[in-house]
């Protein structure tokens, strides 16, 4: 695929893409998510099966936003494990779990005890 080419695939399905993209993500990434997408269509330009630019473009978009939604995911997760409790269970909420706890505890036996201590608390 020559340059020119890829500009007349880039003009003509710029705008599709970026609608594409504004239907998954945030209005602030469409662009570089686009950009990204064209990035990769640049790079893999010699591997798109001519006649099927779209559906190629359509696909890489797709993991594009997945990607990017995993990434804000920890983003968020990484964010948030620094903001402060604001609120804690009561005190009577902690005792009935607790009883609760023990109650199903007492109802395992000795062998699936021993499973759960080994992979859960252990």
């Amino acid at each position: 695929m020559t340059p020119e080419q890829f500009q007349n695939i880039y003009r003509e399905y710029l705008s599709p893409i970026s609608r594409f993209l504004a239907r998954r993500v945030e209005p602030s990434s469409i662009e570089d998510l686009a950009s990204d997408v064209f990035a990769i269509a640049w790079q893999k330009r010699d591997s798109i099966p001519q006649g099927s630019e779209l559906p190629w473009l359509y696909k890489t978009a797709r993991f594009i936003v997945s990607n990017h939604r995993r990434k804000v995911k920890v983003a968020n997760a990484f964010i948030s494990s620094f903001l402060p409790i604001t609120a804690a269970p009561s005190a009577e909420n902690l005792a009935l779990a607790e009883i609760g706890l023990e109650t199903s505890w007492s109802l395992l036996n000795e062998k699936e005890r021993e499973l759960l201590s080994l992979s859960v608390l252990e």
